[in-house]
């Protein structure tokens, strides 16, 4: 990239981060664009030359969070053979982007109670198809694990891979809102909940 849009791309991130801190802090609804210009120290006419509102702001900052975990459940996918290795890899990749990443992904489960309560956001083409290839990945991983008699038979693949995803994310947002340090050590949490979501608490 040239001066310029190294610049350019400087600003917008600028905008990004402060719109992420202010929007996991403060909700959609109560965040103005004057705040986050603030935050970023630019004029609110410079957040229009990238975002012309506030919503597709917000959007935008949902779909690169999208995006992300698409690229990271892919090269999960690719770099392991079994359904437990594939799941092993998965929790833990969650739990660091918590990590490295928690204000985004506050605004994740603020945006998935505003869809299940409130209808509140029209979602993007490119978060719906990246949302879509997540579980059909997923979904195939268990298709294959079945057939090789790894788990057991179900007619609904993707409902096992959307009760692991449930179950992971609220254990994360207990990690987060609960008043637990985020300082956690990634390796015991996640052999923790693999281990409680593919054994069980039945001691053997």
């Amino acid at each position: 990239m040239n001066r310029k849009e190294r610049e350019r791309e400087f600003k917008r991130n600028e905008i990004i981060e402060a719109a992420v801190s202010i929007f996991a802090s403060k909700g959609y609804e109560h965040t103005t664009l004057d705040e986050i210009a603030e935050a970023a120290e630019f004029g609110k006419g410079t957040i229009y030359n990238y975002f012309k509102n506030k919503e597709e702001l917000y959007m935008g900052i949902l779909e690169e969070s999208m995006s992300d975990f698409y690229y990271a459940v892919k090269e999960i996918d690719e770099s392991t053979t079994t359904f437990f290795e594939f799941i092993t890899r998965l929790t833990k990749e969650m739990l660091i982007y918590l990590k490295e990443n928690s204000s985004k992904f506050i605004m994740i489960m603020h945006m998935r109670f505003s869809l299940t309560k409130q209808k509140k956001f029209e979602l993007s083409q490119i978060f719906i198809q990246h949302q879509k290839a997540i579980e059909s990945i997923a979904a195939n991983k268990i298709k294959s694990a079945m057939k090789k008699g790894e788990i057991g038979e179900d007619d609904n693949p993707a409902r096992i891979f959307n009760l692991y995803r449930g179950l992971v994310f609220s254990h994360i947002h207990n990690l987060h809102n609960c008043g637990l340090n985020l300082d956690f050590d990634v390796e015991k949490e996640a052999e923790f909940v693999n281990n409680f979501l593919l054994n069980g608490l039945r001691k053997p």
